[in-house]
């Protein structure tokens, strides 16, 4: 909310300026992109809704969920890096559920896909290299 506030204000007063128009248009449009960022398990594929990419993955693939100490969910596959999952950010995972708690959710919905998950790690395991820092698979 604050930021389009900040965004509107930007607005106003740039108003004669084209450039400051610019950005508050494009600060306006990435607090808005916050509403179609998504997690979700279907009944075969983990969906990842980003700002800018979508992305699925079969369950049969993923072979680790977990958390880093900050929140930031990860998963490990069975072909190519691990990637972590930034749509769901840590405030809004510690909010609802907590990151363990968030793990916890994922690797039951994802072993009733039929993922074959490995042990589970404690909250602030770090996701095995190499390991993509940006949403990209």
């Amino acid at each position: 909310m604050a930021l389009a506030f900040c965004a509107l204000l930007v607005w106003t007063l740039a108003a004669r300026d084209w450039v400051l128009s610019v950005l508050a248009v494009v600060l306006i449009g990435w607090a808005l992109s916050e509403w179609w960022r998504r997690l979700c398990v279907t009944g075969s594929q983990l969906i990842a809704q980003g700002r800018l990419a979508r992305r699925r993955v079969p369950l049969t693939e993923i072979t680790q969920i977990g958390a880093t100490r900050g929140g930031r969910l990860w998963v490990s596959r069975s072909s190519g890096a691990s990637f972590y999952l930034r749509m769901a950010a840590p405030s809004a995972v510690a909010y609802r559920l907590g990151p363990d708690g968030m793990v916890a959710a994922l690797r039951e919905r994802a072993k009733a896909g039929g993922a074959q998950l490995g042990p589970r790690l404690p909250v602030g395991a770090q996701p095995p290299s190499p390991c993509s820092p940006l949403f990209s698979l």
